[in-house]
């Protein structure tokens, strides 16, 4: 008898967590946003983390350029980014940046010789996008 008793009361507890999680957005009350049943979610397709790197140049007084890199990043958060001087994602890098929001921008600027250079904008250690110029 008490076995039974049992079995039925985790039978019940088994059709209640069935159909709540059917339901899977509980309303929210007016002006609060809508709260998740359970934890549970379906699952958003993510974008692929992207980047556009522009530099500029302009001769200084002394004779060296100076560069400015204007940097968009999208869908790329928890990333660490950096500009290196070269063609790949190693070498010397000029300036770095973790980016913490869906879509960030962000300008670094910096001095050298002049003369011809490529610059490469990347994500942790994948190339996202790569620039030549000349001062």
């Amino acid at each position: 008898m008490k076995y039974n008793l049992l079995v039925i009361f985790v039978i019940v507890i088994l059709v209640i967590l069935f159909l709540v999680s059917l339901i899977e957005i509980i309303p929210a009350r007016r002006g609060e946003p809508a709260r998740l049943s359970i934890g549970l979610r379906r699952a958003q397709p993510t974008l692929p983390c992207s980047g556009d790197l522009t530099v500029t140049s302009q001769l200084t007084e002394t004779g060296n350029c100076k560069f400015q890199a204007d940097v968009v990043m999208r869908n790329c958060e928890g990333k660490r980014f950096y500009v290196f001087e070269g063609s790949s994602c190693s070498g010397i890098y000029i300036c770095t940046k973790e980016i913490e929001e869906p879509e960030s921008r962000w300008r670094c600027v910096w001095e050298y010789p002049r003369a011809s250079y490529t610059f490469t904008l990347c994500a942790d250690d994948a190339a996202k996008d790569s620039t030549i110029v000349s001062c």
